[in-house]
């Protein structure tokens, strides 16, 4: 003979994103599942205080955001080497970290700039003569890898 009792369980029903506000339902499929929820209590010495409770909420984009630079993504179905390329996947390409995107902007700049200084085969004024000289400085500590700088 079995007897049975009756069990109430709470499920999350619905997610809202605590930076952007982003509101996903169990319905939603796919923005739902990719919330980043993070619950933790803390320890002795900790800046939030000795046993508090933290937690926090985040959308993917938001998640994205906030850690693309410190974001390590691992193909659980590709054999981990030693001799990996830099990029595993097209995330980690268009996410390279900001500074890296900076100086190539910078780079393109400058080489624009010599560019039209040189077409014009003068330098008129001081912005151009600083344009002029970091270009030399950057041709002047370039290492030779078989490119053309």
């Amino acid at each position: 003979m079995k007897t049975f009792r009756k069990i109430t369980q709470q499920k999350v029903a619905k997610l809202t994103c605590d930076v952007c506000h982003l509101e996903a339902t169990i319905d939603d499929g796919y923005e739902f599942q990719e919330f980043i929820s993070i619950e933790h209590t803390c320890g002795y010495g900790s800046i939030h205080g000795d046993n508090q409770q933290i937690s926090l909420d985040l959308c993917q984009h938001c998640f994205s955001k906030m850690c693309v630079d410190n974001l390590t993504i691992i193909d659980p179905f590709k054999p981990q080497t030693p001799e990996q390329l830099e990029y595993d996947n097209i995330f980690q390409a268009i996410t390279q970290s900001k500074n890296e995107a900076t100086e190539l902007k910078d780079n393109s700049d400058i080489k624009i700039s010599i560019r039209d200084i040189l077409s014009n085969q003068i330098i008129t004024n001081l912005e151009e003569l600083q344009t002029a000289l970091k270009r030399v400085k950057r041709l002047w500590d370039a290492k030779k890898c078989g490119q053309v700088i």
